[in-house]
């Protein structure tokens, strides 16, 4: 029996929950919610909270934090190239949703070779590019039609 997965393709949590899934083989049963269409408040799903908040820019501050966690990660990955230890675990696949959203959204990841590469092996995952891809490009054409150009440029 499948677990149902009500997922929004832009989402990176909900494309880590359907990337995870997808690696470990377990049947899911998706089930589309289009939250730019709002689909999030019909009567069936007013008791999840709405987490896009419309802003137009994005603070120093918080733009500095997400560059300080590209950094976090580069260094994680200088021991044996994965996130968790020395081989492929769930925590490459979870993480790497969040970095290629990132990346989606325009951050610079210039500076971060081992970070890049290991974005480029774990796209070769099998089941990762088909859960994650789609709403990846989704959430940052989202993100930057919302912000100035080169807004999240280091």
């Amino acid at each position: 029996m499948p677990v149902t997965l009500y997922h929004f393709p832009a989402s990176p949590p909900s494309r880590i929950a359907l990337a995870a899934a997808k690696v470990v083989g377990v049947d899911v049963d998706v089930k589309i919610v289009d939250l730019f269409a709002k689909e999030q408040l019909k009567e069936e799903f007013v008791k999840f909270p709405v987490l896009f908040l419309g802003k137009t820019s994005v603070e120093d501050s918080v733009k500095a934090s997400a560059y300080e966690a590209i950094g976090f990660l580069e260094k994680f990955l200088e021991a044996s190239g994965w996130v968790a230890g020395d081989h492929l675990t769930i925590a490459d696949v979870a993480c790497a949703v969040t970095a290629t959203s990132m990346q989606a959204i325009g951050l610079d990841f210039s500076g971060y070779p081992k970070t890049k590469d290991w974005i480029e092996r774990c796209k070769k995952i099998p089941g990762f590019q088909e859960a994650n891809e789609e709403g990846a490009e989704i959430f940052g054409e989202r993100v930057r039609s919302r912000l100035p150009p080169n807004h999240l440029a280091p």
